[in-house]
């Protein structure tokens, strides 16, 4: 059974992303905060699947205050990624450059902000990153990173 339900949600999830990242691209289009209650539909998409099909259930200590501040979390899959943009409520994510160069996914998180990283840069990197997070919490959001990540 947990093979059946982790096939349904592989499927269900990225045919449903598919639909989320169209959907995200033109409600950018019209403006920054439809697209964010796109962003923020496919990240409540997922908390269901995860929760009512796989049985998931998250547990969070405490409140993630509003405002423009940083956030690091402990890496060890694409779930956090992913919850961390409902709990945060829409922040700015600091990602693997690869994330950003995807098609069509890539379109839609740069045009939601992202900091995208190339993890094999070195110090310009580091540079780069800190640049973009001060622009970032100019903005209001919180910035989240992943410093356990490759």
């Amino acid at each position: 059974m947990p093979l059946i339900r982790s096939l349904l949600f592989s499927l269900i999830f990225y045919l449903g992303t598919l639909g989320f990242v169209i959907l995200g691209i033109v409600a950018g289009a019209i403006s920054t905060q439809v697209m964010l209650r796109v962003i923020n539909g496919w990240a409540h998409f997922h908390h269901w699947l995860a929760t009512d099909l796989l049985g998931i259930r998250t547990e969070i200590d405490g409140a993630v205050p509003p405002g423009p501040h940083l956030i690091a979390i402990k890496h060890q899959s694409m779930f956090e990624t992913i919850e961390m943009l409902r709990v945060a409520r829409n922040p700015i994510m600091v990602v693997k450059r690869e994330l950003a160069d995807l098609p069509l996914f890539g379109r839609l998180t740069r045009s939601d902000g992202i900091i995208p990283v190339d993890r094999e840069a070195g110090a310009s990197a580091l540079r780069e990153m800190l640049v973009a997070a001060k622009a970032a919490t100019a903005s209001g959001r919180p910035v989240v990173i992943y410093p356990e990540g490759t």
